[in-house]
């Protein structure tokens, strides 16, 4: 082969071999130029999702203090329950004073109750909203959050309960009015909403237990994020020394490769 064309080659060789060395030198540069906004981004980003479970945790005690105040509710109505029961069967003169107790004092409470139940069912569908974006985060790694059955439902389930109890209520009210010698049917009511309270009762309780559960996937989750949020500075520190390591391997390569198209202009080597 002649010397014309070793030496063309070994020009686009080292031409070749020269745009890759200041393209990886330039690489290496622009990397270390976005890693302390890559850092801070992560930081950031990381401090928002803490900053809403702790948002969240903050919902979930409203969500407690909720339903403590209906289990308040609910027990002070099942003892009204069981005292108008033994009022019932012992005296006919207490007809009056159950009519109106019947009639606006208990249906006021169970407003009341449902009042404070629909906040914190609102209130606990935006917490499981919430935990099914951040457990979403692909960054995290973290399962899938799937409550089974959700907290939401659970409290909607007893104020739907609570709300059954009126049309009963409004029966009994009638009765009082209109037949105050039927004191054996009005006693029958009565325990059955007093049955119907233990039921509520019961399912308070259990979503005390799903409450509990939420709570310890709240403090579970902000201990993770607070693990990866010191984690990230070392990550990325050890991510973009990495990355420089190859780039640096790749140098060495374009540095070669220079020399042996130096090699080809100056006649040192022989194009095959």
């Amino acid at each position: 082969m002649t010397d014309t064309i070793r030496r063309v080659f070994g020009i686009f060789l080292m031409l070749l071999s020269a745009a890759a060395l200041i393209l990886t030198v330039y690489g290496i540069f622009q990397l270390w130029e976005i890693k302390a906004s890559t850092t801070e981004s992560l930081t950031y980003n990381l401090e928002i999702i803490s900053t809403t479970l702790t948002t969240t945790s903050d919902g979930l005690i409203v969500v407690e203090e909720a339903l403590d105040t209906a289990k308040l509710n609910i027990a002070s109505l099942e003892l009204t329950t069981d005292q108008l029961a033994s009022s019932i069967r012992d005296t006919q003169p207490m007809i009056t004073s159950l009519e109106i107790m019947i009639g606006e004092e208990v249906p006021e409470t169970i407003t009341a109750t449902r009042t404070s139940l629909n906040s914190a069912q609102s209130s606990a569908l935006l917490v499981d909203r919430m935990l099914q974006a951040i457990s979403n985060i692909p960054l995290l790694g973290l399962d899938r959050y799937v409550p089974n059955p959700p907290l939401n439902e659970t409290l909607r389930d007893v104020s739907s309960n609570l709300e059954d109890i009126t049309p009963s209520l409004e029966t009994m009210a009638e009765s009082l009015d209109t037949a105050g010698k039927n004191l054996n049917t009005i006693h029958g009511q009565v325990i059955d909403i007093g049955d119907q309270i233990g039921d509520i009762k019961d399912n308070i309780e259990d979503g005390e237990l799903v409450l509990e559960e939420y709570q310890k996937t709240v403090a579970d989750l902000q201990l993770q994020i607070q693990e990866v949020s010191e984690d990230v500075p070392g990550a990325i520190d050890r991510i973009f020394w990495a990355v420089t390591f190859v780039l640096g391997w790749l140098i060495i390569t374009q540095i070669m490769m220079f020399t042996v198209g130096y090699d080809y202009v100056i006649n040192r080597r022989v194009l095959r």
